[in-house]
């Protein structure tokens, strides 16, 4: 079951597709195809559908902006450093990348935005270690900015001038400027 855009889409038992809409429940063919496409994206982008109001057709296009993404030669640099998509912006043809600063399991993670169109990084910052059973950092885009855990931090972006906005240490529980 997936709810998207003030819709529910779920399978029934019967083994048929729904759509509610708040009022009735229809079968409805197209909803095995969102939910199995919103599973796909959201294992690559966790959480992209809440931040981005896109349409869940557009999954093959996220997909291989994705793929060509990580294939450009700037972004082949650091593939020995698991450069890893975060977020993509279609409309605006950016992405965010995220990548080990080395290839030590401890290292700092580095964030980036990639324009597709110029072929070029925009903007690196450095945004900390990330635990060793975390993986990868978790990103949440939101209007006027970046939600970052990397860790024990949590840091707070603005899109526009890349100002750490918060940077909060989550185990010890208080900013990271009073430590």
């Amino acid at each position: 079951m997936i709810a998207l855009q003030n819709e529910l889409y779920l399978e029934g038992v019967d083994g048929h597709f729904y759509h509610y809409d708040g009022k009735t429940l229809n079968k409805d063919d197209k909803a095995e195809n969102y939910i199995s496409t919103r599973f796909f994206i959201e294992s690559d982008l966790p959480s992209y559908f809440a931040t981005h109001h896109q349409p869940l057709d557009d999954y093959e296009e996220i997909q291989d902006f994705s793929h060509q993404l990580l294939s450009e030669p700037v972004i082949r640099t650091y593939q020995n450093l698991e450069p890893k998509v975060m977020d993509v912006d279609i409309a605006n043809s950016t992405a965010l990348l995220s990548y080990r600063q080395t290839q030590r399991e401890s290292a700092d993670h580095m964030l980036v935005l990639y324009d597709m169109k110029k072929h070029q990084l925009l903007w690196k910052e450095k945004i900390g270690a990330i635990n060793s059973y975390q993986q990868q950092p978790k990103l949440r885009t939101v209007e006027k900015g970046y939600i970052i855990q990397t860790g024990d931090q949590l840091l707070v972006l603005d899109k526009h001038s890349r100002d750490k906005v918060v940077q909060y240490h989550l185990r010890w529980n208080r900013p990271i400027d009073e430590m």
